[in-house]
């Protein structure tokens, strides 16, 4: 019998999420969580409560999937459900490509087509796009997203809290991205780059403090 799983969320990323748990066949979705009063339903399924539902409902189902790409947030969500002893699966879509030896920990989100090679460590809660390469020897950190169609080349190293815009690309060297920083869509990211930074740009430049 397959678990039952919450979705929190109901925009685009929560129906991308739900998409990839229906093909991942693994768990039976019971609904989304969220605080618009959306009607409708996504793939089939209604959204069944607030962000207070789960606190007065702890019982109903333990495994739940964040699905909301504000960083702020997600950790926020994750912090109150981790207190409440919830659960959180890795999703990954089955065309996902992802050597033996990587290392992932819990509440990965792995969107369709992407490549994840040898040795690399993918922390808590972050989400990898569509279509991402990720070379050798890659450290992502916690709640990091990494947009569609980025390729993160080997030993690159992100901390934690880092959001790298659709199609960017870091080059195989050592370059460590710091905590909370935001990298643009379409940068090319050739150096390090300090904590609470926002870059743009090829290559990418400092552009001043990510809040």
């Amino acid at each position: 019998m397959k678990q039952k799983i919450i979705i929190i969320g109901a925009g685009q990323m929560g129906e991308l999420v739900s998409n990839i748990i229906l093909r991942q066949n693994k768990y039976s979705i019971l609904g989304f969580i969220d605080n618009k009063k959306i009607k409708k339903k996504i793939n089939g399924y209604k959204i069944i409560g607030d962000d207070l539902f789960l606190q007065k409902n702890k019982n109903i189902c333990k495994n739940v999937v964040i699905a909301v790409a504000d960083i702020k947030l997600r950790f926020k969500i994750f912090k109150r459900l981790y207190n409440l002893n919830f659960d959180f699966p890795n999703i990954i879509d089955p065309s996902a490509i992802i050597d033996k030896n990587v290392s992932l920990k819990k509440g990965i989100i792995i969107c369709m087509n992407s490549v994840i090679l040898n040795r690399t460590k993918i922390n808590t809660l972050s989400i990898i796009g569509t279509s991402v390469n990720i070379l050798h020897d890659v450290k992502i950190g916690k709640n990091c997203v990494i947009g569609g169609g980025s390729v993160i080349g080997a030993n690159i190293e992100c901390k934690d809290n880092v959001f790298i815009g659709v199609g960017s690309v870091f080059p195989s060297k050592k370059i460590i991205i710091g905590n909370n920083s935001f990298v643009s869509s379409g940068a090319v990211v050739l150096k390090s780059i300090k904590n609470n930074s926002k870059v743009i740009g090829n290559p990418a430049r400092f552009i001043g403090v990510n809040d």
